[in-house]
């Protein structure tokens, strides 16, 4: 991926209903890209960045709170699983 770019996770933009895996997306010039799905669909969830990494942990699916932590990296498209969380 090239630099300079907006990254979304309309996963997580849901407020009633949990989302399906979605895709990060990025805005070069009057365009939309669409990246690797997110691994574990949910709501709520918390989450930052620290250089090209974007890191989402926790949440809800449903009336489930979810362990999960995954981490995407801008630079490869690619989406990795941490140690879960503690609940």
């Amino acid at each position: 991926m090239t630099k300079n770019l907006i990254f979304t996770l309309p996963a997580l933009l849901w407020l009633f209903q949990p989302a399906p895996a979605q895709m990060p997306t990025s805005i070069p010039p009057n365009s939309w890209i669409s990246g690797t799905p997110m691994p574990t669909p949910r709501q709520g969830a918390a989450i930052g960045a620290i250089g090209t990494k974007i890191y989402v942990a926790g949440g809800q699916n449903n009336a489930t709170v979810l362990s999960a932590n995954e981490v995407y990296d801008t630079s490869t498209d690619t989406w990795s699983i941490r140690p879960c969380l503690k609940c």
